[in-house]
């Protein structure tokens, strides 16, 4: 992992495997504790519903937006089926801005140009701004390592016989 994502990710959480798993990870992961769970779940259908034109415009279909509405209604089973699964980019889009968050993320991978769905056409463009970020943040990290590497003495293995099977 590059150093500069490092301050973006604070812990990884495992929580219970049930149809809540995902309310329990954002819970913990901002703080509030795994057992405050149950209040994430209102305040992302709020905010959604808050900004439904917004949402649905972001999301690019009104369709979209209503699968989303709709994994996050309750789910009294004992396993989420996967229409009820976060969807990333878009429930990650929502989770960042009911608790105004957001963090670079790398540039697309030429290959999914060639290989995504009709549907996310429009997802390059939303993150365009944070694409730009990881680039501006990764190119000060390049140019910091290689001073760092211009002021380190070079290593000299001259003698070390551990890089005899190398010749």
């Amino acid at each position: 992992m590059l150093v500069f994502m490092q301050k973006y990710i604070d812990r990884i959480v495992n929580v219970v495997g049930d149809s809540n798993c995902r309310f329990w990870v954002v819970s913990a992961l901002l703080g509030k504790g795994e057992d405050d769970h149950k209040l994430v779940r209102p305040e992302l259908i709020e905010e959604l519903m808050n900004h439904k034109d917004s949402y649905t415009r972001v999301f690019g279909d009104k369709a979209i937006f209503e699968l989303i509405h709709r994994a996050l209604v309750p789910w009294l089973g004992a396993y989420a089926p996967t229409s009820k699964w976060t969807r990333f980019p878009e429930m990650g889009h929502l989770i960042a801005c009911a608790y105004d968050m957001g963090c670079p993320i790398p540039p697309t991978s030429p290959e999914w140009a060639l290989h995504h769905t009709e549907a996310a056409d429009t997802w390059r463009d939303r993150f365009v701004d944070m694409m730009h970020d990881f680039e501006r943040l990764n190119n000060i990290e390049k140019e910091s390592n290689a001073e760092k590497s211009r002021l380190e003495p070079p290593i000299n293995l001259a003698g070390d016989s551990s890089f005899d099977v190398f010749i």
